[in-house]
């Protein structure tokens, strides 16, 4: 089973590499369940008003994401 803790993993590093190179991304997608499983951890923030944020990008859904895939966008 696909952990958050993967998922941030694979991720940090994969961002840090990207702003190295000067295209720090806004945006970052990962699969239904985990953007689900990432709202119901963050639902008073959401609740509030605030968005869904993660690593400091926009959380979004892609469906063609495998479970434990990820991509970003500036």
């Amino acid at each position: 089973m696909i952990s958050f803790n993967d998922i941030i993993d694979k991720a940090c590093p994969a961002a840090v590499q990207a702003e190295r190179q000067g295209n720090l991304p806004t945006r970052m997608f990962v699969h239904p369940v985990i953007f689900d499983g990432i709202s119901e951890i963050r639902r008073d923030e959401i609740a509030n008003g605030f968005p869904l944020i993660l690593l400091g990008m926009f959380l979004e859904v892609d469906p063609d994401l495998p479970r434990d895939g990820f991509r970003f966008e500036r």
